[in-house]
């Protein structure tokens, strides 16, 4: 990690902005996580980081685990449990039947704005 000159934005809706400078900057996100994407994992020495392949299966999997739970968990004021979502089960099914080709890549486990520092010449 290194010090960055730049700007940190919190709210997503970037109220600041004009709606051309919004565009920019979510182009500009998209661009960059997609040059991230782009890179080499072994080329950088991560082969031994993380696991390679396997990922949408994994995604579905914790997705099925965390819908149990929240499905078992149960309101505070009734003391009935709330219940599966909607159709949930459905749609992981279709998910699971449906994943995209496998490939290994790098990712960023939490892209978000307020992880990102806009230091682009120009912009402040």
């Amino acid at each position: 990690m290194e010090f960055l000159k730049g700007r940190i934005y919190t709210d997503p809706s970037l109220p600041e902005l004009s709606p051309d400078e919004r565009l920019q900057l979510w182009k500009a996100a998209i661009v960059t996580l997609a040059k991230l994407h782009a890179v080499s994992y072994k080329e950088v020495e991560l082969e031994k980081f993380g696991r390679p392949g396997g990922y949408y299966t994994r995604q579905m999997k914790t997705l099925g685990s965390i819908s149990q739970a929240q499905a078992d968990t149960k309101n505070v004021k009734t003391g009935k449990e709330v219940g599966p979502v909607p159709h949930f089960k459905e749609l992981l099914n279709w998910f699971t039947k449906n994943l995209p080709q496998d490939r290994t890549c790098i990712i960023h486990g939490d892209y978000k704005l307020d992880n990102m520092v806009r230091s682009h010449p120009g912009f402040n």
